[in-house]
């Protein structure tokens, strides 16, 4: 396949609908990823970011499926991780047939956001507690956004702190609720939310999610929804959030070698 330039990213969002965010996070070039076509009609567009994920979309053609079985089999060898998102049933159909021993499928659903609706029900926060923005030192106390997955997602600390988005909860100088955007492009950005396990149950992760929402919207972008379709609680959170209207893709990973004995 060819390896499209840079400079031609933005041409390629045009033919993108409803990608997973992490695609426009590297046609936006928020984070480094690179992005190959099989030809130059680009029928067939492949994604790929340097922390593992992958995308496929577009026509089906055995260019694409050599390059990705490359790929497959340069992060088993790597022992580096290989998570593929597709969206398309045609491609599905291709992967379950060719990968079928090789990569295990579970479906994801994800949402509209439904403007206005986290408005409704907000809860104040206790008067002991306290909402800040994510900074280095508050990165440097989280048990789950560390510097390690600001690294593997934005590939350093500091290009999170220039592009990214992220609030916290904190009790005294303890972080206890975090909100933050595993990805984000000029136009989207994908919450993912934390709460430590003695601090669950007090609604915390539906206050910093809508302070992430409300910030979201200050700056003119779409928040994004998307988790497991059997992670009820993460489902459940969403709606409560305001997004709605769900829709099921489909992810891919390596199958462990214990399954497949």
């Amino acid at each position: 396949m060819l390896l499209v330039p840079k400079e031609q990213f933005h041409l390629l969002k045009e033919k993108m609908m409803d990608a997973p965010t992490f695609v426009y996070s590297v046609l936006d070039q928020m984070i480094d990823g690179a992005v190959y076509t099989h030809s130059v009609k680009e029928e067939t567009i492949l994604v790929k970011t340097n922390a593992g994920l992958y995308y496929i979309t577009g026509k089906p053609c055995e260019t694409a499926w050599h390059q990705l079985r490359n790929m497959y089999e340069q992060a088993l060898h790597e022992q580096k991780r290989f998570t593929l998102f597709c969206d398309d049933s045609l491609l599905e159909t291709e992967l379950d047939r060719r990968f079928c021993h090789q990569l295990t499928k579970v479906r994801w659903y994800t949402f509209s956001f439904q403007a206005g609706y986290h408005e409704n029900g907000k809860r104040p926060l206790k008067q002991s507690y306290d909402v800040k923005r994510i900074n280095q030192p508050l990165i440097e106390q989280s048990v789950e956004f560390t510097k390690q997955y600001y690294m593997a997602y934005w590939d350093t600390v500091e290009n999170f702190l220039t592009h990214g988005i992220g609030f916290c909860i904190m009790d005294n100088e303890k972080v206890v609720s975090e909100a933050v955007s595993i990805f984000r492009s000029q136009a989207y950005a994908e919450i993912d939310i934390f709460t430590h396990a003695n601090y669950r149950g007090q609604g915390l992760a539906k206050i910093i999610g809508e302070r992430f929402i409300d910030d979201c919207i200050a700056h003119k972008l779409e928040p994004r929804w998307d988790c497991d379709v059997n992670n009820v609680a993460s489902i459940y959170l969403g709606t409560t959030l305001g997004f709605t209207n769900r829709k099921a893709y489909s992810v891919y990973t390596k199958t462990s070698k214990e399954s497949m004995s």
